[in-house]
């Protein structure tokens, strides 16, 4: 996984632990500098993993499913990673 992805991720769950009411891709996107569908593709991720949800219509955004506390950097690079945080250990098998 490129560690860009990691890092916008990181930076979106920040901000939406900090906003009181849900906040939209592109609001979010200007933050962390960073295209709208870029950050909307990232938020899917995100939003399959349980991470946050996403609400529709004129005051639709994301915010967090749950309290930031309670999400770790784990859950955040499984959520984006296409591999194993650390790969099988050939020696074990």
């Amino acid at each position: 996984m490129a560690r860009g992805r990691f890092a916008l991720a990181v930076h979106a769950l920040v901000l939406l632990a900090r906003s009181p009411a849900p906040a939209t891709s592109a609001a979010l996107a200007v933050s962390v500098n960073a295209h709208p569908t870029c950050l909307r593709k990232l938020l899917a991720a995100l939003a399959r993993a349980g991470l946050v949800e996403a609400f529709e219509g004129r005051d639709g955004g994301y915010r967090l499913t749950r309290c930031a506390a309670d999400i770790s950097l784990a859950e955040v690079y499984l959520a984006l990673a296409r591999e194993p945080l650390l790969p099988p250990n050939p020696a074990a098998a």
